[in-house]
């Protein structure tokens, strides 16, 4: 057996312990420090503003698209990410579409509306990092790119860079 715990470098404040058995395999995917992990999560970063989101859901479109987005009793944000082609590995920006709108993250409330554009929106790097081949499985994958976004508190519009990673069930 051996510890495993957090940190948390501003306060020196280390976090529950937990055991893990030594194997000669380990499956850190299914080993979560925070209990909410083990469920659809989003966790979205805007210009060092982070904020985490949970049960988003999966689905295909009319045109064959994979449709993640928040469950529909999930009023704190309106997400919508499009993927055509749903594969693990990287993505090209034509590929992708991706709208959201929470007037309530960080101090400014941000909105991004980009759901139909065939050039792109503003990705720079996505990757899917798994993707199983049957539904009730995890997909799992990151983004980042230099999206134009809307704030609200002040109302401006302009280039800002967003980062995200997300895990949900593969309900198709």
């Amino acid at each position: 057996m051996i510890g495993v715990s957090t940190l948390d470098l501003s306060n020196n404040e280390y976090g529950p312990e937990v055991l893990w058995p030594v194997a000669a395999e380990m499956d850190v995917s299914s080993t979560f420090g925070c209990e909410m992990a083990q469920v659809e999560y989003l966790l979205l970063n805007i210009e060092g503003q982070q904020k985490m989101y949970w049960d988003l859901k999966t689905s295909i479109t009319q045109e064959d698209r994979v449709l993640i987005e928040n469950g529909p009793n999930e009023t704190e944000l309106a997400f919508q990410l499009y993927i055509t082609g749903m594969m693990e590995g990287a993505y090209e920006d034509t590929r992708l579409n991706i709208a959201f709108e929470d007037q309530a993250f960080g101090n400014k409330g941000y909105s991004l509306y980009c759901p139909t554009s065939s050039v792109g929106c503003g990705f720079t790097e996505f990757k899917i990092t798994h993707f199983p081949n049957q539904a009730g499985k995890w997909i799992r994958g990151q983004f980042k790119g230099d999206f134009w976004i809307k704030s609200f508190h002040p109302l401006t519009a302009g280039y800002r860079v967003m980062e995200g990673e997300f895990q949900v069930y593969r309900d198709f």
